[in-house]
């Protein structure tokens, strides 16, 4: 029998030492990356929380929101092509919104291409609802973003 993903990984918060391969990640996962100095930025924000998600001491994916009043407005989530398929996107979603949760959000938000079915299925599965559309979102195609939402309940648990 195979491994669970929470069997060989671990998510933790991010650090300065990880913005580098954070940034991999994100060169690899989306056509259009930031660069390794907006996560070193983000690191600065005192509104943002981005955890990182490692296989074998490796970061194969990375999450990110910003925490504003009781709603946590997610920026990023990627996992590397090398790490697809296992589950692990599902593993990184719920640690993100336990993370928030700890940190007193009511609800998390996120908005997603309207073509990325991919993403709409782990959203569905992790309990997020389309709430909406933001027609012509995606300056680099025009694309609409389909706004999803899910409603959270504060927890005790790990500190992110």
């Amino acid at each position: 029998m195979g491994k669970t993903p929470d069997e060989y990984c671990n998510v933790r918060r991010m650090t300065a030492n990880d913005v580098e391969a954070v940034a991999d990640v994100e060169a690899d996962a989306f056509p259009f990356p930031w660069p390794a100095s907006f996560f070193a930025g983000e690191l600065q924000n005192p509104l943002a929380v981005y955890l990182v998600l490692e296989i074998a001491g490796k970061i194969r994916g990375y999450a990110g929101f910003w925490m504003v009043l009781c709603e946590a407005q997610v920026i990023n989530i990627a996992i590397h092509s090398r790490a697809r398929g296992r589950g692990l996107g599902k593993l990184l979603v719920g640690a993100l919104v336990a993370a928030a949760s700890s940190l007193g959000a009511e609800s998390i938000i996120l908005e997603a291409r309207a073509s990325n079915s991919i993403a709409h299925a782990l959203y569905t599965k992790t309990g997020f609802v389309r709430c909406g559309l933001r027609p012509g979102y995606y300056q680099d195609t025009g694309e609409d973003a389909v706004l999803m939402r899910k409603t959270i309940t504060r927890q005790s648990g790990e500190n992110y």
